[in-house]
């Protein structure tokens, strides 16, 4: 049990701690980044004090302490240390301007799978932001669906990137920290100079860090699209692909700030707001069927061009969460059901499960392609 000022039960010596991490298998991650020793290590339990890491990143040995550098099988002035359900670890190597990613089998020294923020490994100065750089690393995260979250203090900024990841990959997503005051209760505060960040198993993230001389907290959802959550509306296709004038749902989390709001169509026209809620695709809003807390439905724009690649962000409140990406095709057909079983389909005088041999009947479907109603 716990109790104020209580004894340590062990003692590791470090130089300074950059991070700290548990995995699946109960081993713990250390990053020690200080006074030109920078490695992170990992010591498998039962922990004793004053004991010898069993794997060193960034370093030949535990024994051995080489200069910041880069590199491939380098680290220079960590700062965040993160590791995924697969036991794939992240170090925030930020004065190599990168995200470092060691993917197992782990060994000492190896050199890093892949690395964000850099085109090759041997570089340090950082890239031009708009190229998928990175400055000022100082946290990471790992999200629910293996997202990587990048938290810089340089402009204040949050980045993520969809896996897999890969060296010189673009970011998906970034807001600037600082361009809004965050509300908590009643009282309202800026993030300040961030430091650390945490991810919420709800999506939120919450900050620390410091404004002026006032330390703060700062908790700020983002609504977040499942890249593989995009799906035909009728059909619930999971291909990934979706068709001009489709009616698409897609889920998430955050997305919106009810259970479910139906839209209305106004003067011939579906609005593209519901609740706070909007959807962009390429950039443009579309319109809007439904809005809840983990699930929006809409209109994929008619003028998309067949063959392209769409970007899809969600909008809660006026806070734009990460874009995914989704092909298209000429047709992705499907037929709406009542209760999920019986086809949405009416006779000549709008009746259901009443269809007549040589009458016509209505289908109701989506994703038919550009159809004109002949």
């Amino acid at each position: 049990p716990f109790k104020t000022y209580a004894k340590a039960d062990l003692v590791l010596n470090l130089w300074g701690t950059g991070g700290i991490r548990f995995d699946k298998a109960g081993n713990l991650w250390l990053a020690d980044s200080e006074v030109g020793c920078d490695r992170v290590m990992m010591f498998s339990p039962p922990f004793t004090s004053n004991m010898k890491p069993q794997l060193v990143l960034g370093q030949p040995s535990f024994e051995t302490c080489l200069s910041p550098a880069p590199g491939p099988n380098r680290l220079a002035i960590i700062r965040g240390l993160a590791i995924d359900a697969q036991g794939v670890v992240y170090v925030g190597d930020n004065g190599n301007n990168r995200v470092a990613v060691f993917r197992p089998p782990l060994s000492t020294f190896m050199a890093a799978s892949a690395v964000i923020g850099q085109n090759d490994s041997g570089s340090f100065n950082p890239l031009p932001f708009d190229r998928g750089g990175l400055s000022g690393i100082c946290d990471l995260e790992i999200g629910n669906t293996g997202e990587l979250w990048v938290l810089h203090n340089f402009g204040k900024l949050l980045s993520t990137y969809w896996s897999p990841f890969a060296t010189g990959q673009q970011r998906a997503f970034s807001t600037n920290l600082d361009s809004r005051e965050q509300t908590q209760g009643t009282l309202p505060f800026r993030v300040g100079t961030p430091q650390r960040m945490r991810l919420t198993p709800d999506w939120a993230h919450w900050f620390s860090g410091n404004y002026y001389s006032d330390n703060s907290l700062a908790r700020i959802a983002f609504p977040v699209l499942n890249p593989i959550g995009v799906v035909n509306a009728a059909s619930f296709d999971t291909s990934g692909r979706v068709s001009p004038g489709e009616i698409v749902t897609a889920y998430g989390v955050q997305l919106g700030f009810s259970a479910g709001l139906v839209n209305r169509v106004e003067g011939g026209t579906l609005g593209s707001a519901l609740g706070k809620s909007v959807v962009y695709v390429n950039e443009r809003a579309v319109p809007l069927f439904f809005a809840g807390y983990d699930q929006l439905s809409f209109q994929i724009p008619h003028e998309v061009q067949i063959g392209s690649s769409l970007v899809i962000q969600a909008e809660a409140d006026g806070v734009r969460g990460p874009s995914v990406r989704v092909a298209t095709n000429e047709v992705s057909p499907g037929i709406f059901t009542v209760d999920g079983k019986r086809g949405a389909v009416i006779n000549h005088v709008g009746l259901l499960d009443a269809v007549e041999r040589g009458n016509y009947a209505v289908g109701f479907a989506s994703g038919l392609g550009a159809v004109i109603g002949d």
